[in-house]
């Protein structure tokens, strides 16, 4: 009788284990406010987690190694499907030094003389393509320096150059003192998705990804 309880919990996605990787800007709020709303509810699923590029998060899922992917801007693949769980608002990452430091906002076309930091277009151009077009909406073409560094907690190549960049609100947890954030105007927001198997897939993530709208919502993410 246990045994069989146990095998229709795994088959209803109430038992079992899954794990799920995102991106270093996740990792700041939106993937552990996640993983935590979600696994509250459903004490019998063990949530794994881990950091990876996009590439890597692609790969997984579709090889099979990985279960859960949370991204920006995720590539539209046939296999893969996504499901948008918030529209994070931008902001300008400047040292406190900065001219533009002391506005309570920051507008976009005050950006065009400033250099700006990115990861190379390969680690997700979705992303990438999502910031150049918002330079050229307010009509000037971004001159961007390329990070070398992929994951930064203390934001070096900002705090030790002239550079800024266009990040997350919610990578405002743990900011280093000599940096701040501005919003900018016209506010933007960057799409931040779950992606996952369209096929294939444990009855635990789908579980997960019917949870999902509400979920979102209780976060105050839709």
């Amino acid at each position: 009788d246990e045994l069989w309880r146990d095998i229709r919990a795994f088959g209803a996605g109430e038992r079992g284990r899954v794990l799920v990787a995102y991106g270093a800007s996740a990792s700041y709020e939106t993937a552990p406010a996640l993983l935590q709303a979600l696994a509250e509810p459903h004490p019998g699923i063990e949530i794994a987690s881990a950091v990876k590029p996009l590439p890597e998060i692609v790969s997984g899922l579709s090889g099979g190694s990985l279960d859960v992917g949370i991204v920006r801007c995720p590539p539209r693949l046939n296999d893969l499907e996504s499901r948008t769980i918030r529209h994070e608002a931008q902001r300008v990452l400047l040292r406190r030094d900065h001219r533009l430091a002391d506005s309570p906002a920051v507008a976009l076309g005050d950006l065009a003389d400033e250099t700006l930091l990115m990861h190379p277009r390969d680690a997700n151009p979705g992303h990438y393509d999502a910031i150049v077009a918002l330079c050229r909406s307010a009509g000037f073409e971004p001159r961007i320096r390329l990070r070398t560094v992929s994951f930064d907690l203390a934001y070096r190549t900002v705090a030790d150059s002239d550079a800024v960049a266009i990040i997350g609100e919610s990578s405002n947890v743990g900011l280093p003192e000599g940096l701040c954030l501005r919003p900018l105007t016209p506010p933007a927001a960057i799409e931040v998705c779950v992606l996952v198997r369209r096929y294939n897939r444990s009855p635990i993530v789908d579980q997960i990804v019917q949870a999902l709208p509400a979920v979102t919502e209780e976060l105050g993410w839709r």
